[in-house]
């Protein structure tokens, strides 16, 4: 190679390699946060030319941050003599308190209760067929929808009371994510599966990917400001901590349902799971010892 070739093909190289990464260097510089109504930050413009790339955060940062009437929370732990130590964000900070019993929070102007209870028992995997049954999926963090439908369709009263008696309210996974209000809508759910007890009614939450990523810690999908309220509170996996009220709740929720002749799950059965002959009982069994990282009592391998 002559050396005026070998300087031209340095020179290339030189610029594939430094050009775009001066141009990377500018845009950084002239970089800004978006940041939202609350003063939550949630996305990086990086200018590019006569456009820009728009790159979300989910830091959990904010500038002189304030949510009105926004309540995220709580995140209780509960003792086993009854006593509890909880823990909320209430527009601009974090709360703490402990008691017992009821958990009653004044946020925003409105008032909030809490019953905090322990299940005995995970859920039955396998049901009989009730007289009614509501199937509703993709919650999403919106308790608002929740609650209006729930009392449209007689599940519960405007005071959050169980009405639905000895029949079932199923969620088909994805209760979270994307909507701010993840803890309203998995209190309610919870509250609600306790009360349903009484009359021999029942809800069970079928575990969704969205669902799974929130007990993975994954929170790409998570609203900007129910981020922000969880790093007040210690970050997401303080919030939904096996320790917790709803953290040990939600593990103790299957990923495959029963009742009658109907299955549930949430985007269906993967053939290489349906393959390996697992009973829904032993599927669900297998992912709960999973999310409370004990063993199985023999080694089961799932393939999901």
């Amino acid at each position: 190679m002559t050396t005026r070739l070998r300087n031209i093909v340095v020179r290339t190289t030189l610029a594939i390699v430094f050009i775009p990464l001066i141009l990377f260097s500018l845009s950084l510089w002239r970089a800004q946060v978006q940041v939202g109504p609350s003063g939550v930050h949630e996305r990086l413009f990086m200018p590019i030319g006569p456009g820009a790339i728009k790159i979300p955060l989910h830091s959990g940062t904010a500038d002189r941050q304030s949510i009105p009437g926004f309540l995220d929370g709580p995140v209780v732990k509960l003792a086993a003599n009854g006593t509890w130590r909880a823990s909320w964000f209430c527009e601009d900070k974090p709360i703490s308190r402990t008691g017992a019993g009821a958990l009653n929070i004044s946020c925003g102007g409105r008032q909030h209760r809490f019953d905090i209870a322990s299940h005995s028992a995970p859920p039955e995997s396998v049901l009989a067929m009730p007289a009614k049954i509501l199937m509703l999926s993709d919650i999403e963090g919106n308790s608002v929808f929740l609650d209006k439908t729930l009392q449209d369709l007689g599940v519960m009263n405007a005071n959050g009371e169980w009405t639905y008696g000895a029949n079932r309210l199923v969620i088909a996974g994805d209760a979270v994510d994307r909507g701010r209000e993840v803890f309203a809508v998995l209190w309610r759910l919870h509250g609600l599966s306790l009360q349903a007890a009484k009359p021999g009614g029942g809800v069970t939450l079928v575990l969704g990917n969205h669902d799974q990523y929130l007990l993975r810690g994954n929170m790409t999908r998570a609203h900007r400001e129910h981020v922000f309220a969880l790093e007040k509170l210690g970050g997401q996996a303080t919030a939904f901590a096996a320790d917790t009220v709803i953290g040990e709740w939600l593990r103790q929720q299957p990923v495959m349902l029963k009742v009658g002749r109907v299955l549930v799950t949430h985007g269906g059965v993967s053939p290489v799971v349906a393959a390996q002959g697992y009973s829904v009982a032993q599927l669900n069994d297998v992912m709960r010892a999973y999310w409370c990282a004990r063993p199985t009592g023999g080694r089961v391998e799932l393939i999901v």
